[in-house]
């Protein structure tokens, strides 16, 4: 406690845990037929850890979840039972060492010796352990069903009353299932009335009496219906089926009475719960459309009702989110009336937030946007092509669990575009299209140039996937927009860009001599040269968005004098290279190079090809210059990427039917953004049956380095290896004391082609990753194993850092400095096959 200098006594509880070493998590599945057994087992586990002490074990986490959250999330049941549990117990175990954390664990396996409907499973490591744990991270996921809009009531309850309330809590499930059942009874027996009028015939009008006979026996059956059969829409499918025999020959009867079944499916009350089970804190979420009045109203009766039973069992309705404007209903009259006299006393001008809490109807005001669309508002969408895009952000949740992973999310930049906050502006977005095509009666949809902005901040990574409750793929969302702006003539490309993607396209070795010698070499020069000459002007901020200026606010890298294409035999464009190694092939890979590899930085696919040699391997290398067409899929330039694809698809399967004779045992690769693209042209059916990166492939070959040589390491976005670059250079050897640096390398492909000014603020990011780890290390070299990121990265050259492929600095080190020289002499050898 304190007391403060205006005489005001403030006080705070703090449970202060010591340091601990060792952890387990444990998951506990209750198959009981209620709640009672997993009540009991909370209660006696909150008795058997008390607060923690010095040289003790220590409960530091226990979470539940219950059964419609189990449904709701999709979550893996690990028991080999054929039900699904009645809830779920997450478990943190802490000790300082392993001995009292075994302690732990043996507390809790004793408990449930008396508790046989509840089985324990333990995580075998740290990673099971994240495993366990993703399940509660994803329980927003509860609202997905209604477009992500939830009401979250959370209460505190005594534990020893979690039973009670848990029954109470199944009862009225079943009774707003029951609701929602007669509600469809209901609403079929109205509109078959109103359908009478339009279905005119005495064959049609004879059955009207004995629907309404059905109709009326299905409701006296539900209204008498046990919890199984209501559960199990047994009732439901009964009258569906006898509905449908009766109208059989009225195919628009029948389809009015579905939607009339799935309308009301869609608007049923569900309460779930999840709480912080040590403490007795309960989240009572009821997902809710927040643009349905009559849904809201069902709702807010239903919470009536929850608050009411936690007072009765001795809780309270503040939970740790407190009291808002959604629970002022629930507080005494002269508790608000002392908090509004106390208000005026502090802020006599009432500045903080005016009107809060006092106001008893400004429930009634409040709007929420909600993607739940009307039928002129989903008419309008799918007329301009956009009803797609809506669907495909309507299940964000808001969790911004995405923020941390996404790569143009950087708040000291300015950058506030992580996918929550853009699925929130395309919301907007769409809801102002909306009005403007109702109020203006305007088809035109200026309003879309904004969503451009929307759709070229991201690099389409993927990585916002992972953490994503209800698995949105921003980076399939933000195609599908640039590929929106494009159908209706609102994507801007700079000329750079209009002419890599080009060059791309092209297989003729003269454009590619060309291209390589008038933009990457002597282009690549004269970005250089303006680099030097800009860098004074880069802080002049009125000039920080003009392109020709952001263009040159970082020097590209040089690339090197020789391609792979000028140093191996002539190859035809219906013709494959056959590398054969010294000895007697082990096994035989077919190699695809990809842009970054064979037109950009060509010597990350002449060490891939060396490599693959030494370890003893066939090479088979495809025709030249062919793209995996990733760039123009990214780029919403759906006709190119469409002939890439089906070229693509016809060399490799003519060049596998060529070699027919050879058994293909992998797709090598050399960039991760190929893997991605290759798997979905079904190349790995064709070849082996899996897409492998270079080093992967080399070290299961049982390739081995000696050395020691200390490096950073630098992630892609398209990451070929996995995730798993600094488990494997451990396991290859040659490398040590790997220090990863974070973020985003800022090239994204065409993104720094495109939008410089977004890509700027990702470099100066990654520049601060880089001097850090190099100032505390010392570390000169920085890998990857991205063609894309050796760009990237060497726009950091003035910092001295050295980026480099992995599958480089691996020749380096195989065959020493002299392994370009090696490869030369052996990559003449190289026979041409037509297919």
């Amino acid at each position: 406690q304190k007391e403060g200098t205006d005489g005001v006594i403030t006080s705070a509880l703090f449970v202060l845990y010591p340091k601990y070493e060792e952890t387990a998590t444990l998951c506990l599945e209750f198959f009981g037929p209620d709640m009672d057994e997993a009540s009991r087992v909370i209660v006696e586990l909150s008795r058997i850890f008390p607060l923690p002490e010095d040289d003790s074990e220590a409960l530091l986490a226990l979470e539940h979840f219950d059964d419609e959250y189990i449904k709701a999330i999709e979550y893996k049941v690990k028991a080999a039972r054929t039900s699904m549990p009645k809830a779920v117990l997450l478990i943190d175990i802490a000790g300082h060492d392993p001995d009292s954390v075994k302690g732990g664990v043996r507390k809790v396996e004793q408990l449930l010796e008396n508790h046989p409907n509840t089985l324990l499973f333990i995580a075998r490591d740290a990673e099971e352990a994240k495993l366990y744990w993703a399940d509660r991270k994803k329980l927003s996921a509860i609202a997905r069903r209604t477009n992500a809009f939830k009401l979250n009531e959370d209460v505190v309850i005594p534990l020893d009353a979690l039973a009670e309330f848990a029954r109470f809590i199944d009862k009225l499930n079943i009774e707003e299932e029951r609701y929602s059942q007669l509600a469809f009874i209901d609403r079929v027996s109205a509109s078959l009335h109103e359908a009478a009028i339009e279905e005119r015939g005495e064959q049609f009008a004879a059955k009207i009496a004995p629907a309404d006979a059905l109709c009326s026996a299905t409701r006296e059956k539900l209204n008498k219906a046990d919890e199984k059969t209501l559960r199990a829409l047994s009732g439901v499918h009964e009258f569906r089926s006898r509905f449908n025999e009766l109208f059989h020959g009225y195919p628009r009867i029948v389809s009015a009475f579905d939607d009339s079944f799935q309308y009301v499916r869609d608007r049923r009350i569900v309460i779930a719960t999840h709480m912080h089970a040590g403490d007795g804190n309960v989240h009572v979420n009821i997902p809710v459309l927040s643009n349905d009045q009559q849904m809201l109203r069902r709702a807010d009766h239903v919470v009536d009702q929850v608050m009411e039973k936690v007072i009765s069992l001795g809780g309270v309705v503040s939970g740790e989110h407190g009291i808002g404007v959604t629970k002022l209903k629930y507080m005494e009259k002269d508790r608000i009336r002392e908090l509004s006299d106390y208000r005026k006393t502090v802020d006599p001008e009432g500045i903080m937030n005016p009107g809060k809490l006092d106001d008893f109807e400004v429930l009634d005001h409040i709007f929420t946007p909600s993607f739940n669309l009307l039928e002129l508002e989903a008419h309008i969408l799918k007329r301009a092509k956009i009803e797609e895009l809506s669907k495909n952000v309507d299940f964000c949740i808001r969790c911004g669990k995405c923020k941390t992973d996404c790569c143009v999310f950087y708040p000291a930049r300015g950058m506030f575009y992580h996918p929550r906050n853009k699925n929130l502006a395309i919301g907007s977005l769409i809801e102002a299209l909306l009005y403007v095509a109702q109020r203006e009666r305007s088809t035109e949809f200026e309003l879309l140039q904004w969503l451009e902005d929307v759709a070229d901040h991201c690099t389409i990574c993927h990585k916002c996937l992972r953490p994503c409750p209800v698995d949105i793929d921003t980076g399939e969302v933000s195609v599908l927009e640039r590929d929106i702006l494009e159908a209706r003539g609102y994507k801007h490309f700079s000329a750079v860009t209009q002419m890599t993607l080009k060059y791309l396209e092209s297989r003729s070795p003269l454009v590619n001599k060309m291209f390589r010698n008038g933009v990457l070499r002597i282009g690549g020069a004269a970005l250089r040269a303006g680099n030097r000459f800009a860098q004074p002007l880069q802080s002049v901020e009125t000039l920080s968005s003009f392109y020709p200026l952001k263009m040159v606010s970082s020097s590209v890298p040089q690339v090197p004098d020789e391609t792979l294409r000028d140093l191996i035999p002539h190859c035809d464009p219906d013709q494959a290279l056959v590398f054969e190694p010294e000895n007697n092939a082990a096994a035989t890979v077919f190699y695809f190079l990809g842009c970054g590899s064979e037109r950009l930085h060509s010597s990350i696919s002449m060490a891939s090809i060396h490599l693959l040699l030494e370890t003893g391997i066939r090479v088979v290398l495809p025709p030249p210059f062919l793209c995996c067409g990733f760039p123009a899929h990214v780029n919403a330039q759906n006709d190119q990427h469409s002939k890439i694809v089906l070229r693509n698809t016809v060399i490799f399967s003519q060049i596998r039917e060529m070699l027919a004779y050879l058994d293909f045992d992998a797709c090598v690769v050399s960039c991760g953004t190929c893997m991605e693209a290759l798997g979905g042209m079904e190349t790995k059916g064709l070849f082996g049956g899996r897409i492998v990166d270079v080093m992967s492939y080399a070290l299961g070959q049982g390739l081995k380095l000696e050395g020691n040589e200390s490096c950073m390491y630098h992630a892609p976005c398209h990451d070929s290896l996995e995730g798993r670059a600094q488990e494997k250079l451990a396991e290859l050897g040659g490398f040590s004391d790997i220090t990863p640096v974070d973020h985003c390398c800022s090239e994204a492909g065409t993104l720094a082609l495109s939008r410089p000014d977004i890509t700027d603020s990702m470099l100066q990011r990654k520049r601060s990753a880089i001097l850090d780890a190099k100032e505390e290390t010392g570390k000169r070299v920085i890998l990857t194993n991205c063609p894309s990121c050796v760009q990237g990265l060497g726009r950091n050259r003035d910092l001295g850092v050295e980026p480099r492929h992995i599958a480089v600095a691996i020749a380096e080190k195989l065959s020493g400095p002299e392994w370009m020289k090696r490869f030369k002499e052996r990559a003449g050898k190289a026979t041409a096959v037509r297919f």
